[in-house]
């Protein structure tokens, strides 16, 4: 009767990420707001200003209040923390950090007991 030998390749690996969380991405909503919020910025106007724009044509903020000038620049300043933050994290890296062995067990040996 024939050995019955199992092959394994035995090595230490390691994972180096910084990405331990997935943030949660923006609803429709919250990136068709900063969008309009940003644009309108661009265009020169103040954070009250936009906050008075965004009331007056119908717009709540993601949890359905009234705008003011505080949230404006909240929503601004979140997203380009958020975007800052999420571009800085570096690549995950993978490598082995021993040699390589094949290591084997013959179960002839074990089954012999």
């Amino acid at each position: 009767m024939g050995s019955e030998v199992e092959y394994y390749l035995c090595f230490t690996a390691t994972l180096t990420s910084s990405r331990l969380s997935n943030p949660a991405p923006y609803s429709d909503y919250q990136s068709e707001l900063h969008d309009l919020i940003q644009t309108l910025h661009d265009k020169g106007m103040g954070y009250r200003k936009i906050a008075y724009w965004l009331n007056d044509n119908g717009y709540k903020t993601p949890r359905g209040k009234r705008f003011f000038n505080t949230h404006v620049f909240s929503i601004l300043k979140k997203k380009r923390l958020r975007d800052e933050r999420l571009d800085g994290l570096p690549e995950d890296r993978f490598e082995i950090t021993s040699p390589l062995r094949i290591e084997y067990l013959d179960r002839k040996l074990i089954n012999s007991r």
